[in-house]
């Protein structure tokens, strides 16, 4: 076959591109730009009730390089039925921020999610949001009852429920991707291919090619990760099938695509040091059509060109050579163009850099005593053995126990975060001591990568950007007229926070529509703030309502079953150590019993209820109950007999169907005075004034379940109040009538009068994060240690030696620690080193 004669015409190095981006809702316009964001773990492996402690680091999408562009980051911990367990805002400063979870003893094993996200990275959907798989194993053994009361079968239920909304996979499958794009008539072309399970993950399998015909024109076999390849010349006319066997023996057959009668084809080999050779084919039908018409060969990386070259066809295959240099290191996808600018073949490869940072953990000692102290030195260097600056945080912990992490800030920069979906066992790509790795990786690019590159995705979406950049919490709301809703102009809104770190007193203006925005307020914990509009003369005016503080979370997806881990081998142990700590916790302290409500009787204005056994519901508030609008909108949604009203107000189940229940307040001690033969005016007030509270006025929420004393006269009708509640006067009943008593432990202002100029609230800022315990052990250490995680430390950097040193020291079990140090340098290259010693 003739060789492709292409004439270079020019060579842009570093081109990109520059969008300008939709103005938000507060005015700000801004460079179109990408983030992605990358947590550390100490581990991946839990048992219930064992703190999970993160580092957290926001870096530019394009060049690796840690951003200040956003200062919040949101971390959400997300059950195996996808619902929010608990969501934190994390401060990043120079794109750096540390936090943690403590979930209770009683949360049910599987596998959980660690999601995180910036205000921003919403307005791409969920292409830049960061999400790690994590096991947790339940505390208790088979059939036991964890410490809050909840069985096996209740653990088993929530299973259950993660895998009912899990997507349906096809039991077994091949999928068959031609090298470019397609296949075409008359060009040798490489076919790769990918073989999956029911779970999702890669299985084994080999077969033979099969033209219609009825030649078998070769044969292929796969990897254990069910990839491979194999090459074909489709000839015209012609159709070919495969036939072969899954690793699980089961015999399939599959279609392969159907060749084109013209087209181009690319081929890609990536061995050499210096270059990427692309080797472009044809056939005479397509020549004609293209012969000495301009092609244009773009090459990007992260979204960005750097490399545009314009070709001519003379022949029917040839080769261009591309310097790897021109690309950072990373994915690069090459794309071939014809003359009329349609993309007519793409493939993606992967780009190994000369620039390198290598990090190096060494310890004083190979092995140690328990309990000994432990002096751990860090030395990063650049590829040419100069002192590197890199920020880190490292973890130290019991390797017998739990394996190392699945997943590290090397292969999600570098190859996660730009392939989407589930990539299994990702690190050994990254691992120097598998000699195959690129050939691993390439296979990956050519059947993952196909379809799930982010670039790609991107490119073909249009981008409208309407979640903002958020450089500290946003104070916003809106000023409007007190007896209309008409908005107040001009107007003076004064921010007062005495306990935010750097400023305490901020100002703004009311818009033509009453809104105000106060950006950069750092606000940690919780703490109160007050707002107040005033005039032109200073005195109060209008109604202040104010936004939610934060946007609510995005939708959580269902856990892909690739994704779900088996219990892991080392549970068992991990959940007997874990045991071990919660006895040894028992026995040093003195638990104080909850206070609870255990009078069988409670006399009301009007009567006597007794406790009939119904199960009582108790609510301590936290932040996270805030979003609910009022405490109708929290009965609602969280207590199991409530249901929306007439008006979609509250009310609740009755023991006889046939009557609403009545309900009565206990506010801090004190039951709120009326009774069902009050007038209607009088109870609506009331149920007005206390089912619209706000959730963050309340600390606790206990409902009860009673019945009134029989034997009262019955008479009168049965008539229902503008909350939706029966009003039956006790005092008509002669049998038990069902009742609710809501008791409310309030905050001294929440039923406070309220000056619609001012607004004054306590709210929770950024998550302040705890420090992790580390324990000195001086000449005695009597106190049994059975630490999992022996160390970690988010807030590493070197200096300008590149170096840092550590001490800690060990825990009581003789065995394996394993040191993970992950990170990135100054210079935007990703970090991660390893190292292992032994407690005798």
């Amino acid at each position: 076959m003739s060789r492709l004669r292409l004439v270079l015409i020019f060579l842009l190095i570093g081109l990109t591109s520059q969008l300008s981006a939709q103005k938000p809702a507060s005015g700000k316009t801004y460079k179109l730009f990408f983030e992605k964001v990358y947590l550390h773990t100490d581990r991946e492996q839990y048992v219930s009730g064992e703190d999970i402690w993160f580092k957290a680091y926001l870096i530019n999408a394009q060049t690796n390089m840690l951003i200040s562009s956003s200062n919040n980051l949101y971390v959400e911990l997300i059950s195996p039925s996808s619902d929010i367990i608990e969501r934190k805002v994390i401060r990043l400063d120079k794109g750096l921020g540390k936090g943690d979870f403590k979930p209770g003893d009683s949360i049910a094993g599987g596998t959980y999610r660690l999601r995180a996200y910036t205000n921003y990275m919403r307005n791409f959907g969920d292409t830049f949001i960061f999400e790690k798989n994590i096991t947790v194993s339940p505390v208790s053994g088979p059939g036991n009852i964890s410490s809050n009361g909840d069985s096996e079968k209740e653990k088993k239920a929530d299973a259950s429920q993660s895998k009912s909304t899990s997507p349906a996979v096809p039991a077994q499958i091949i999928k068959f991707f031609p090298e470019g794009g397609s296949l075409i008539e008359g060009v040798t072309s490489v076919i790769a291919f990918k073989a999956e399970g029911s779970s999702g993950k890669g299985i084994a399998v080999n077969g033979s090619v099969v033209s219609s015909n009825g030649e078998t024109t070769g044969t292929f076999s796969s990897t254990d990760a069910g990839m491979g390849s194999f090459t074909l010349t489709p000839l015209a006319g012609v159709k070919y099938s495969v036939k072969g066997t899954y690793g699980s023996g089961q015999i399939f057959s599959a279609e392969l695509p159907v060749a084109l009668h013209k087209g181009l084809s690319m081929h890609i080999m990536n061995n050499s040091d210096s270059l990427i050779s692309i080797i472009f084919s044809t056939n005479p039908a397509t020549l004609s059509d293209l012969e000495n018409k301009e092609l244009q060969i773009i090459g990007k990386s992260h979204g960005k060109s750097y490399y545009t070259a314009a070709i001519i066809l003379k022949d029917l295959q040839g080769t261009v050579n591309i310097p790897k240099n021109v690309f950072p290191s990373g994915i690069a996808s090459i794309t071939l163009y014809d003359n009329q600018g349609r993309p007519q073949c793409e493939r993606l490869t992967y780009i190994d850099s000369r620039e390198q940072v290598n990090i190096k953990l060494t310890t004083d000692k190979t092995s140690y005593s328990p309990k000994e102290k432990v002096t751990l030195t860090i030395n990063a260097t650049d590829q040419d053995g100069r002192p590197a600056k890199t920020y880190l945080s490292v973890s130290a912990f019991d390797n017998n126990i739990v394996t190392g992490n699945r997943q590290s800030i090397l292969s999600y920069l570098m190859l996660q975060s730009e392939v989407k979906g589930s990539i299994d066992n990702p690190s050994q790509y990254f691992t120097p001591e598998n000699p195959a790795r690129f050939k691993q990786l390439d296979l990956l690019l050519m059947t993952q990568g196909w379809r799930d590159f982010i670039w790609k995705k991107l490119a073909d979406s249009a981008i409208n950007l309407t979640y903002e950049l958020e450089q500290g919490i946003t104070v916003s709301g809106r000023l409007r007229q007190v007896w209309a809703d008409q908005p107040v102009t001009g107007a003076n809104i004064t921010l007062s926070a005495f306990k935010a770190k750097g400023a305490k007193l901020f100002s703004a203006k009311t818009d033509s529509a009453g809104r105000f925005y106060i950006d950069t307020v750092q606000l940690y914990g919780r703490q109160p703030i007050s707002l107040t509009a005033t005039n032109s003369k200073g005195k109060n005016t209008g109604w202040i309502q104010m936004n939610p503080l934060f946007r609510q979370p995005p939708a959580v997806s269902p856990l892909p079953p690739a994704d779900i881990q088996q219990v892991d081998p080392f549970s068992e142990q991990l959940a007997e150590r874990r045991r071990s700590q919660i006895k040894q916790r028992m026995t040093d302290t003195i638990e104080l019993k909850e206070v609870v409500i255990k009078d069988k009787h409670v006399r009301l204005f009007d009567g006597v209820l007794t406790d009939f056994g119904y199960p009582t519901e108790s609510f301590d508030i936290t932040s996270k109950d805030y979003d609910y609008r009022n405490l109708a909108h929290f009965i609602l949604h969280r207590v199991s007999t409530a249901r929306p009203g007439d008006s979609d107000i509250v009310t609740f189940i009755s023991t006889s169907g046939k009557t609403k229940p009545s309900v009565r307040f206990i506010a801090n001690g004190r039951e709120v005075p009326f009774t069902d033969d009050d007038p209607q005016e009088m109870r609506s007030h009331y149920y007005n004034q206390y089912y619209n509270i706000r959730m963050d006025k309340i600390e606790k929420v206990v409902i009860r379940h009673m019945l009134s004393s029989p034997g009262l006269q019955q008479g009168g009708e049965e008539s229902e109040n503008a909350m939706g509640v029966g009003t039956v006067s006790m005092s008509q009943l002669s049998g038990p009538r069902d009742f609710y008593v809501i008791y409310l432990t309030l905050k001294p202002d929440a039923l406070a009068p309220d000056v619609p100029s001012k607004y004054k609230e306590d709210i929770t800022g950024y998550y302040e994060a705890r420090t992790f315990y580390s324990p000195y052990y001086g000449t005695t250490a009597n106190k049994t240690d059975l630490r999992t995680t022996i160390y970690w430390n988010p807030n590493i950097v070197t200096n300008e030696q590149g170096k840092a040193t550590l001490t800690f020291y060990n825990a009581d079990p003789k065995t394996k620690i394993s040191i993970d140090a992950e990170g990135i340098s100054d210079t935007g290259i990703p970090v991660k080193a390893t190292t292992i010693y032994e407690v005798k």
